[in-house]
C-alpha cells in the first residue's frame, strides 16, 4: 500500500508525462484510469484558457457567500481581467466526478504580491465529503515553495476542514480572518 505522499508523487509523474503530449492527442483516459488506479474521488483537468475558466466563474459565484475576500458575486468583466492578470502565473484545475458527469469544484494557485495565493470552491452539494480538502492538498502539491491562504473565522470548514496542519501552518488571526501558509516541512 502507497503512503499519501508516494500516491501524490506517482500522480505528478504520470501528469507530467501525459501534459508532455500535444492537447489534441492527449489522453485524457489515461489519466481518469490512473485516478481510478490510486483511488482519488475525483478526477482535475487543467484550465488552459478563457473558457475553460468560466468554469470556475460559474462554482465561485454559487459558494461566494463563504470566500475570504469578496462575498458579492463576480461579474464576468472582473473575471476576465482577473483572468488576464493571473494567466501566466496561475495553475488550476476543475474537478469532475468519476462518471466524467458532474463539476464538483475547482482550485487554483496565483501569484500576487510575490507569493502564492490558493483559492478553491466546492459546489454546495457536494459539501461535507472531504472534496475541499482534496482539491486544495492537490493544488498546494503543483507548486515547491510556499502557498498563502486566507480562511473567514466565521466558516469553521475553511479554517479547520480545509486547513488541516498537515499541509497548513495559521500564522495570523486578524479577528474576522485566519491567515495561513504552507509549512516547508510538508511532503
Amino acid at each position: 500500500m502507497l503512503t499519501e505522499a508516494e500516491v501524490w508523487a506517482e500522480y505528478r509523474k504520470c501528469e507530467n508525462v501525459l501534459d508532455d503530449f500535444d492537447p489534441a492527442q492527449q489522453n485524457y483516459w489515461m489519466k481518469i484510469a490512473l485516478a481510478k488506479v490510486l483511488q482519488f474521488p475525483l478526477i482535475p483537468v487543467k484550465i488552459d484558457n478563457l473558457d475553460q475558466s468560466f468554469n470556475m466563474l460559474n462554482i465561485r459565484n454559487k459558494t461566494g457567500k463563504s470566500f475570504s475576500n469578496t462575498t458579492e458575486p463576480i461579474s464576468i468583466k472582473s473575471h476576465v481581467e482577473w483572468w488576464e492578470k493571473n494567466k501566466d502565473t496561475m495553475i488550476a484545475y476543475c474537478f469532475v466526478s468519476e462518471d466524467l458527469i458532474k463539476l464538483v469544484g475547482y482550485s487554483a494557485i496565483y501569484l500576487k504580491d510575490g507569493k502564492y495565493w490558493s483559492t478553491c470552491a466546492i459546489l454546495p452539494e457536494f459539501a461535507g465529503h472531504g472534496y475541499g480538502r482534496f482539491i486544495l492538498h492537490f493544488i498546494i502539491n503543483q507548486i515547491e515553495g510556499d502557498v498563502w491562504a486566507t480562511a473567514r473565522k466565521d466558516n469553521p470548514a475553511a479554517c479547520t476542514k480545509l486547513h488541516i496542519p498537515s499541509d497548513w501552518e495559521m500564522w495570523k488571526d486578524d479577528g474576522t480572518l485566519l491567515h495561513f501558509h504552507t509549512w516547508k516541512g510538508r511532503k
